[in-house]
């Protein structure tokens, strides 16, 4: 697998703007390193190891029907005129996640989607494919892994070793943002699936880099340290989805 040093090149990216739509420029199996360190990587999909495909295929089959509960976020970005757009996103947390009063969710604990009888299927096949995913990562970089693993050491609530949270989401386009909530220096897993569509790539503009989200391809990348945004998707027939399946570390204070 080729590395690729990044250097920072763009210093005027703000947070909840649109940026122009570029082609990706990341559309093969690399290595991203910085100062000479590996700090993330993108697996096409032909690289990513078959278990790990078929285990995805299930698991979004599940995530695709009624069997899954989805909550409706409303997600609000602007265009380059700064007219806002609303965009209804449906998702599905499982596992830690944040206190949230307006939820009336006051401490920090399990998602509500684990009492749901129906969706056991799914976060089995969820647990299975996140230890896949770390199986994977220890293959290409055993250093960020034995460093993720000694960041979340402390959390209660863990998905093996690498991970406290899950989110799967179903959305068009999200503005430049950070992932604040998440621990410093520990990186997420995200796995891409899409049909009959196109567009939606990762773009991280202070770099320039677009990642091309392909169906079945993943990147291990750290979304607390670069602003980052998803562009617009582009359905090509009438039955179409995108997914991403986040695999995420919070950083979450257990009183």
């Amino acid at each position: 697998m080729k590395t690729i040093e990044i250097n920072k090149i763009n210093d005027n990216v703000k947070k909840w703007k649109r940026v122009e739509n570029k082609e990706p420029n990341i559309n093969e199996s690399c290595l991203i390193s910085s100062w000479w360190q590996v700090v993330w990587f993108y697996v096409k999909w032909d690289d990513v190891p078959k278990r790990l495909r078929d285990i995805a295929t299930l698991m979004n089959n599940e995530l695709l029907s009624e069997r899954v509960p989805k909550t409706l976020m409303s997600r609000i970005y602007y265009d380059k005129q700064w007219n806002e757009i609303r965009l209804d996103q449906f998702s599905a947390i499982i596992w830690a996640v944040q206190p949230s009063p307006f939820k009336k969710r006051y401490v920090p604990w399990l998602s509500h989607l684990h009492l749901v009888e129906s969706a056991k299927k799914y976060i089995k096949l969820k647990y299975i494919f996140a230890k896949e995913c770390e199986k994977l990562i220890k293959k290409i970089t055993p250093e960020l892994y034995e460093k993720q693993k000694e960041l979340l050491k402390s959390q209660k609530i863990k998905i093996w070793n690498l991970f406290t949270s899950w989110i799967d989401n179903f959305n068009w386009a999200v503005n430049t943002h950070i992932d604040w909530w998440n621990i410093k220096w520990a990186n997420n897993i995200i796995y891409f699936k899409r049909k009959n569509s196109e567009g939606w790539n990762l773009h991280i503009p202070e770099y320039w880099w677009v990642v091309d989200c392909e169906d079945n391809s993943l990147v291990y990348y750290p979304a607390y340290a670069h602003i980052h945004w998803v562009d617009n998707i582009i359905p090509t027939k009438i039955w179409w989805y995108r997914n991403s399946l986040v695999l995420y570390p919070l950083n979450i204070k257990y009183v």
